[in-house]
């Protein structure tokens, strides 16, 4: 799973650096910061719209579906993950009325490196980096790409939930995001902020 080459500011408005050209800074950036820093899941599981655990193939500390999805760190393996809830191969990325999409990204020798959402607007959200930093909002599924992420490989849509049930949804997921995070705080305060250490 890549890692994060650079400490993630924590003003509202990244910084730009050499690892991500396209992102803009500033109040007329491109991007826009969503959330708390975590490292409680990663951007697979964010394009998967599961805030509770991480995805990644062969990992002892992350989730990934079980068979028939292929246990494996290649396209197809992520194209079955995904697959196993819901999503199928589509032609590009343009916005679909019903339907939401990913985008799967990978590095020149095809290796999976990170997946962005796309929202109701027609923007993208992607977690950024496997620890502790943010979700984004960005206007297009080009903004991330670069030396970390690689380029957009595949692209895959599943029908939309109404607005109702995905509100519903979203309130739960921050809820439980937020429950997660306080829980961390206090285990950190107690035992004196070395949980965060790599």
């Amino acid at each position: 799973m890549p890692r994060w080459p650079w400490t993630w500011p924590r003003a509202s408005h990244p910084v730009p650096n050499p690892w991500f050209p396209n992102l803009i800074p500033g109040k007329n950036g491109n991007h826009k910061r969503v959330s708390w820093s975590t490292s409680r899941y990663n951007c697979i599981a964010w394009a998967a719209d599961d805030a509770m655990r991480p995805w990644w193939p062969q990992s002892l500390n992350a989730y990934w579906p079980s068979a028939p999805v292929i246990n494996d760190v290649t396209i197809p393996a992520f194209v079955s993950a995904f697959n196993s809830i819901g999503y199928e191969l589509c032609a590009d990325r343009s916005l679909e009325r019903g339907f939401e999409k990913i985008a799967l990204y990978a590095s020149p020798d095809k290796v999976p490196l990170h997946a962005a959402r796309q929202l109701r607007s027609g923007a993208w959200t992607s977690k950024m980096g496997s620890a502790y930093w943010p979700d984004i909002r960005h206007s297009t599924v080009l903004d991330v790409v670069g030396l970390n992420y690689g380029h957009p490989v595949r692209y895959m849509r599943r029908r939309r939930r109404t607005l109702l049930v995905e509100s519903l949804s979203h309130t739960i997921r921050l809820f439980r995001i937020m429950y997660w995070e306080i829980e961390t705080f206090v285990r950190w305060c107690r035992y004196g902020g070395t949980m965060y250490d790599d």
